[in-house]
């Protein structure tokens, strides 16, 4: 697993050390750890902005299947990462390798979840999909015919928790429910991991 310390936008790794930069801190060693990571430039970060933006008009179209694909698909890629990624997070953290063991299955299983809903719910993916019947007999006025249903609504901002570094952090269920819903995602991790 190599840490570039840049940021992925639009399949182009950017971020420079004009920019300012950081290192993740090992609370086991009281010190930085070596791989700087590197801030995005205002225009940077409009451009990461913009890019989501139009990336939402293509993947809101994208089916329920193919959501859960790549939901599918983000969870395995976790899983191949292994012990590195564990490692590597036991760096910056200092939590028990079995808590993180138990925290990344909890990832994966989170994001298989929204895939489930997603496959086995293809006309509204929890069941969340609400149906009020016309009444054309209702006095003073007739009652329409109402639906509620769920639409993406744009790219999502997530901020990463510093406590649970995969749950409720860069793939957690914030993002899992965003990208199952069709909304892109921006994630800002927290400094420390």
């Amino acid at each position: 697993m190599t840490l570039t310390g840049q940021s992925l936008v639009e399949g182009l790794w950017l971020g420079g050390s004009a920019n300012g930069e950081f290192h993740a801190f090992s609370p086991a060693r009281n010190e930085a750890l070596p791989t700087r990571f590197f801030n995005l430039s205002t225009a940077e970060l409009n451009g990461a902005i913009k890019a989501a933006q139009s990336a939402f008009y293509q993947y809101r179209k994208t089916s329920f299947a193919q959501r859960a694909d790549f939901l599918t698909c983000i969870a395995e890629q976790i899983l191949v990462l292994g012990d590195e990624l564990i490692e590597q997070t036991q760096q910056e953290t200092n939590l028990q390798l079995a808590r993180l063991q138990g925290e990344r299955m909890r990832t994966v299983n989170q994001l298989k979840a929204f895939a489930s809903a997603l496959r086995e719910n293809p006309e509204s993916p929890l069941g969340l999909k609400v149906v009020d019947k016309a009444d054309v007999t209702r006095a003073p006025l007739p009652k329409p015919h109402t639906e509620l249903n769920y639409l993406p609504l744009g790219p999502v901002a997530v901020f990463g928790a510093s406590n649970f570094p995969y749950a409720f952090s860069t793939l957690g269920g914030d993002t899992a429910a965003a990208l199952a819903a069709g909304c892109p995602v921006i994630v800002k991790n927290h400094t420390a991991h």
